[in-house]
């Protein structure tokens, strides 16, 4: 529907965008991201023809743009442009009904008129605004406003609909509205916005396209695109990048330096735990970022809730039960993707010693394996002839780290590099 080749542009000699390449096909809702002054708006306005581009740049719909008249743009595409103010009294419906402009003719038909007619309804159907059509347009809230402006758009009938920060200087509320609105016209049509916020981008667009310096620095699925180091060098902030466990989409939270580790989202640790022992673990490394697996815990434990609630991927055992072959070998195949091994401060006992032995695989596979140890693990062991202690102090000598408190097992899990 849209292909971008080789596109440039420049403010006399301020070149703000540099070699731009896309093909963005199918109905959809696409985030623009980046930071101020990256090309976001340029981008649009190439697109709406307002910034004259050169021939072989840009094609809508197969077309070159830069040969086309304003008029046949404004059937290929529509915009909601930042300043959505309404300067001069008019009411609702009329605003909207503007939309139109590029099908009239002062040869209008009675079909034409109907047709007119037709598609303003229509748009104030979708946007909602039937309710208010003979309100004047000034007299509306942000919220309110900024949907007539959406309707607006939509009575041009385009198959394209370009949306440049729609939700800039909106309350929360309004901003879910706008942004639910082009989520739902996304499924008719190409919607492309211009966002700042990273979170609604993230939780609402299909895929996002990253902008820094007038280049396209990345693009893809919201979780490819918005990782911490390409923020950070895109954005210069710090951020924990985690995957938020209600909404199924990553959340973007800006952090200190010290917080935020340098490459954390490549760290992935595998927690072994059980009896409550792992959750405090669990929220430590997820609020910095970390990626996180755990097994083998019995599927009615507290860390298992803990971790099912945090959207963490666990080896679940049927209760009263002893760790089974096959579920000990699934907790190998996490550690085996594991960048570092914890277990907590955990009893043993017969049914799951076998999580003693995985430490074991751990360490011949040169993963770092780190013992929270807060109680000494002969008071912990509850096997018969202290087995557990017996293969505990093997795991030491071979080269398991032991730490007594939470800040200690971050600060070793962070002491060196994970390879």
């Amino acid at each position: 529907m849209i292909d971008i080749n080789n596109l440039n542009f420049s403010y006399n000699e301020e070149k703000v965008l540099k070699e731009i390449n896309l093909e963005i096909g199918e109905n959809r809702l696409i985030g623009v991201i980046g930071p101020n002054g990256s090309g976001k708006t340029t981008l649009i306005k190439c697109l709406t023809g307002i910034n004259p581009v050169s021939d072989n740049e840009i094609f809508l719909g197969g077309n070159d743009i830069s040969n086309l008249k304003r008029k046949d743009i404004a059937k290929y595409v529509s915009v909601v442009p930042q300043n959505t103010r309404v300067n001069f009294n008019f009411k609702v419906k009329e605003v909207i009904s503007m939309g139109r402009l590029a099908y009239r003719s002062l040869l209008e038909t009675s079909e034409n008129r109907n047709e007119n007619k037709e598609a303003v309804e229509e748009a104030m159907r979708l946007t909602e605004t039937t309710e208010f059509k003979d309100r004047m347009a000034s007299n509306l809230s942000g919220g309110q406003l900024q949907r007539v402006i959406i309707a607006r758009a939509l009575a041009q009938d385009t198959p394209i609909l370009l949306l440049d920060e729609p939700t800039s200087h909106l309350d929360i509320n309004h901003k879910i509205e706008i942004m639910s609105l082009a989520k739902d016209l996304s499924k008719e049509k190409l919607v492309i916005g211009v966002f700042h916020d990273l979170n609604l981008a993230a939780q609402y667009c299909d895929k996002l396209i990253l902008l820094n310096q007038g280049k396209v620095k990345a693009k893809g699925d919201p979780g490819e695109v918005l990782r911490p180091k390409i923020i950070r060098e895109s954005y210069g902030v710090n951020t924990i990048v985690k995957k938020h466990p209600i909404i199924d989409s990553v959340f973007v939270t800006p952090c200190a330096e010290e917080i935020c580790e340098e490459d954390q989202e490549e760290k992935n640790v595998h927690v072994i735990a059980g009896m409550g022992s792992g959750s405090k673990i669990f929220y430590e490394l997820n609020k910095r970022g970390y990626k996180i697996s755990a097994g083998v815990i019995n599927s009615l434990d507290t860390d298992t809730e803990t971790a099912d609630s945090m959207g963490i991927p666990v080896v679940k055992e049927k209760p009263f039960s002893a760790i089974t072959e096959e579920k000990y070998q699934k907790n190998l195949d996490l550690i085996e993707e594991a960048d570092a091994v914890v277990v907590s401060n955990l009893k043993f006992g017969e049914g799951n010693l076998k999580n003693l032995k995985a430490l074991k695989y751990a360490l011949d596979k040169d993963k770092k394996v780190i013992s929270l140890s807060e109680d000494p693990i002969k008071e912990r062991d509850h096997t018969k002839d202290y087995k557990a202690t017996q293969l505990y102090k093997k795991l030491k000598e071979k080269g398991m780290k032991e730490v007594n408190n939470i800040n200690k097992l971050i600060e070793e899990i962070n002491h060196q590099d994970i390879t």
